[in-house]
C-alpha cells in the first residue's frame, strides 16, 4: 500500500522537515502546483472530472495524457456530480425515476467517454457529497 497526501506548503514544510512519511503527493491537475510538489517527492494527479454534467466533451484529452505520464499517475479519477446548473428543471433532492433515468444515462455516457480514452483498468469513479437542498449535486447521483 501507498500513502498519498495532498499538497500543501504546511505538508511540504513536514515533508522537508523528516516528520511525516509518505509515497507521494496528491494534486490539482495544476502544472506549478504539479512542479513544486515534485521537487520533493512523486505525484498523482487528481483530475477535475465530472461525469453527469454533460461537459466532458470539451475536455483537453491530451493534457490529461501527458500529465499522467508525467507524473506516472496510475488512475484516471472522475467525479459523480451533476448539478443543478446542469438540470435547472430538476430539483436538487428529486426522486422522480424520469429524473434518475435521465442522470444516470448521462453519467454512464460521460463515465464510457473517460473510459474509450484511458481503458476500463484506468478510470475510477468517486462519489462527491450530497447537501441536500443546501448543495447543488442531485441527489440521483449520489
Amino acid at each position: 500500500m501507498k500513502l498519498a497526501i495532498n499538497y500543501s506548503s504546511q505538508a511540504a514544510a513536514l515533508l522537508s522537515q523528516g516528520r511525516i512519511r509518505l509515497d507521494r503527493f496528491k494534486c490539482s491537475d495544476w502544472p506549478d502546483m504539479i512542479a513544486e510538489a515534485s521537487t520533493l517527492c512523486p505525484v498523482i494527479v487528481h483530475f477535475d472530472l465530472k461525469a453527469g454534467g454533460r461537459k466532458l466533451k470539451i475536455t483537453d484529452w491530451g493534457k490529461i495524457a501527458h500529465l499522467i505520464d508525467q507524473t506516472q499517475t496510475p488512475y484516471v479519477n472522475l467525479h459523480l456530480d451533476p448539478t443543478i446548473k446542469d438540470y435547472p428543471a430538476i430539483p436538487v433532492d428529486t426522486t422522480d425515476p424520469a429524473h434518475r433515468e435521465q442522470i444516470s444515462d448521462t453519467i454512464t455516457k460521460d463515465v464510457r467517454c473517460v473510459v474509450a480514452h484511458f481503458g476500463a483498468e484506468r478510470v475510477i469513479i468517486e462519489n462527491v457529497p450530497y447537501r441536500g437542498v443546501q448543495g447543488k449535486t442531485l441527489r440521483p447521483a449520489v
